[in-house]
């Protein structure tokens, strides 16, 4: 996003939120990974709950405009990052 804006926003203003997401994702990385004891089940789990933490309020911006409610959004999001847990979980031996 910020390439299509390069000439609009400075890296002084960018750098603080992405070194802030980056973190962010490591941190849930490291979590899990210890949970699981497996970095590339990890990598699913956390592959999972980056994009609705990441583009909730956009996505709830165009639903929203089409009619649909936010605990539908909610719960669909749910659904997807219970079954990457789920299948980072059971796929021990495919990995």
């Amino acid at each position: 996003m910020w390439s299509a804006n390069v000439a609009q926003v400075y890296a002084d203003d960018v750098m603080p939120p992405l070194i802030a997401v980056v973190a962010g994702a490591l941190a849930v990385f490291v979590v899990v990974a210890a949970v699981l004891r497996d970095l590339r089940r990890a990598a699913i789990v956390v592959s999972a709950v980056a994009p609705p933490v990441l583009v909730f309020g956009h996505v709830d911006r165009v639903l929203g405009a089409n009619g649909f409610e936010r605990e539908v959004q909610i719960a669909a999001w749910a659904a997807l990052i219970a079954g990457a847990t789920l299948f980072a979980w059971r796929a021990r031996r495919w990995l």
